[in-house]
């Protein structure tokens, strides 16, 4: 991280986070090494884990910068894919009308609105 302002930047907790990888049936994850201690383990806006580091201050002078890392090992077991088939599928009325109120709507970089009215139905 690099502060080529004229003045001190106060670091965040999210500038100084680095996400974690998930534990999960098909990757097992371990944080084998970092250059700096974990502060804590916590999670982001969206429900990812995230570490954030314990970098030595909480201020980035201007003309200055800081660096940091760390090291995973990933261990993946084999899966197999789920069986998709095109005759079992269904259409877009079939989706119950909670999912298409919470997906159906212009999101973050996913700007989709055109003046048109969004139906899923």
């Amino acid at each position: 991280m690099e502060n080529r302002g004229y003045s001190t930047w106060n670091m965040t907790d999210d500038e100084r986070s680095v996400g974690i990888f998930m534990n999960n049936s098909w990757q097992t994850v371990y944080s084998i090494h970092s250059s700096n201690p974990i502060r804590k383990v916590t999670s982001d806006v969206e429900g990812n884990p995230i570490a954030i580091l314990d970098l030595g201050r909480e201020t980035l002078p201007s003309n200055s910068k800081v660096r940091y890392y760390i090291e995973y090992k990933i261990i993946l077991k084999p899966r197999s894919l789920p069986e998709i088939m095109e005759s079992r599928s269904l259409n877009l009325g079939s989706i119950s009308e909670s999912l298409r109120e919470k997906y159906c709507v212009d999101e973050g970089a996913w700007q989709s609105y055109t003046g048109w009215t969004v139906n899923c139905a």
